[in-house]
């Protein structure tokens, strides 16, 4: 292929790609359109007659879009902070816009809108609607603080972020559906959040009227409001933990008696109920009156520290002592075992133990 021939290629695609991003006529734009006849007479060609001008005045065209970006429902934990869910806003009008934003707590017994059994039944603490405005990946608070999105150009989008926290007493599988509903607003002066639109009544060549052209979201009402809406949820998913404690006696005569000198076992099954893995697990157990820490019998965890501190044990207790057995193999001084144990995945268990000798 010669150059000549190359150039026109490279035209055709280049022109083929400009024609596949149609660029929306402003509002305001005058259109004009005028024809030219031409005839003959007798095989003559005769002087063309040109006919009058028509033109009118582009409308300006209000078209939002809201589409949650989560693709699933975000897993949160009870306790955690600036958690939230994400949107992205679409100008699909002719014009720049502001557009206002809302977030909206669904009622109670929602359906999750991704699908699944679970209903919503709680609704979190709300923090704020915030534009991304630090740029990178994710809400970052004291960054993303504009309220409103500032003159959206036609065809462009907005990440905008639904910002809660949750609280402590939520359980697993808690869920919480909320619609961000984004209005337009009059555009035009950046930096200041423009007034309320209302839609042209009636129609004139000469005058650039407001058309509400926007579909019906999931909780903004009918289309043709201005405004669009889309859900997203948040799903705790959290560890349920419980433990379950036994014990067994070894009097060393084959009986099972509670003497002096016997070796008591304790033995505590520790389950994970809940769909999220639990970490730092630390299992504390004060040693029973009239008994002592039988020395390296802990069996089950990952770590075990020792204090001689009395209990009740808290922050301020010294898990630092190190047991020193005596002639029986038993720490007298020992007041307290804590148990370092691995995480436990959802639905998955452990089991630790440690022993005493009966004074």
């Amino acid at each position: 292929m010669n150059r000549k021939l190359v150039t026109l290629a490279a035209v055709a695609l280049f022109g083929a790609s400009l024609a596949a991003t149609p660029v929306l006529a402003a509002s305001g734009d005058i259109v004009s359109n005028t024809a030219t006849l031409e005839y003959e007479v007798g095989g003559t060609p005769q002087p063309p007659e040109t006919s009058n001008t028509v033109d009118f005045k582009v409308d300006k065209k209000i078209d939002l879009l809201v589409a949650e970006a989560d693709g699933a429902a975000v897993q949160v934990v009870p306790g955690s902070t600036n958690r939230y869910l994400t949107f992205t806003v679409t100008n699909q009008g002719n014009d720049p816009q502001d557009i206002g934003l809302a977030a909206l707590a669904l009622g109670t017994n929602t359906a999750n809108p991704f699908g699944g059994t679970f209903l919503d039944n709680f609704d979190a603490s709300l923090v704020g609607v915030f534009v991304e405005t630090a740029g990178g990946a994710g809400y970052q608070s004291g960054q993303d603080t504009a309220t409103y999105i500032d003159e959206l150009a036609p065809g462009a989008s907005a990440t905008v972020y639904i910002v809660v926290d949750i609280d402590l007493a939520q359980v697993d599988e808690d869920l919480a559906v909320y619609a961000l509903v984004a209005t337009a607003l009059e555009g035009g002066s950046a930096g200041s959040q423009g007034g309320a639109l209302t839609a042209s009544a009636v129609q004139g060549e000469d005058t650039v009227e407001t058309v509400f052209a926007d579909d019906a979201g999931t909780d903004d009402g009918p289309a043709r409001d201005a405004k669009h809406s889309d859900r997203s949820a948040f799903l705790v998913a959290t560890a349920t933990m419980t433990v379950d404690k036994s014990q067994s006696i070894d009097d060393g005569l084959g009986g099972g008696f509670a003497i002096p000198g016997a070796t008591v076992t304790y033995s505590m099954d520790i389950d994970n109920a809940g769909t999220a893995t639990a970490s730092g697990i630390k299992l504390v157990d004060p040693i029973p009156a009239n008994t002592k820490l039988k020395v390296g019998s802990g069996t089950g965890g990952s770590g075990y520290e020792y204090t001689t501190d009395a209990p009740p044990f808290g922050v301020a207790t010294d898990w630092t002592y190190i047991p020193a057995a005596d002639v029986q193999g038993a720490d007298a001084a020992v007041t307290g075992i804590r148990i370092s144990v691995a995480d436990i995945a959802g639905g998955a268990s452990a089991t630790v133990g440690f022993s005493v000798i009966i004074k």
